[in-house]
């Protein structure tokens, strides 16, 4: 299971080149700026704050659609995601481009990830990825009682350490 969250996390649309993910993030920021933010355009700008390495702007896309809708599972698993994304940028496993700063421990990062899963696993009924996920890093944190441990721990189970 460690094996299937790790690889999709990495895993990003192979259709679009860095600078084209640049283009459409700049028109989807526009497309913002016209209409006004809705769940569905955060959610892709969520999704391309990630394909560009910028975890914090990601999360925090995803946190403004969980605020305009706390009942769509994608924008809480979109907010898991972000957050643990940035958890592994704190764990020295993944780049972060722009400012990642103030977002949190790893530590508090993989909780709210955790938390994140769970809630969007509540809002679909079957969802047992989503609880596979949530119970993974609920057992890493469980294991790891510092900081230091929890690091040390993502990054003896990352693919590439």
């Amino acid at each position: 299971m460690r094996q299937r969250l790790w690889a999709d996390l990495v895993e990003t649309p192979q259709d679009l080149d860095y600078v084209e993910r640049f283009q459409r993030l700049a028109a989807l920021n526009l497309e913002m700026r016209k209409d006004g933010p809705t769940v569905p355009i955060l959610l892709r700008k969520s999704i391309l704050e990630t394909g560009v390495g910028n975890h914090a702007a990601a999360l925090q896309a995803a946190l403004d659609a969980v605020a305009l809708d706390g009942g769509d599972a994608e924008a809480h698993h979109q907010v898991g995601r972000a957050s643990l994304m940035l958890a592994l940028v704190r764990a020295g496993v993944v780049p972060q481009t722009g400012d990642g700063g103030g977002q949190g421990t790893a530590t508090g990062l993989l909780g709210q990830a955790a938390g994140e899963f769970r809630a969007a696993a509540g809002l679909v009924p079957g969802d047992d990825e989503s609880l596979e996920d949530a119970a993974f890093l609920e057992s890493m944190l469980e294991a790891n009682d510092t900081e230091a441990a929890l690091v040390e721990a993502i990054r003896a189970s990352w693919p590439s350490a």
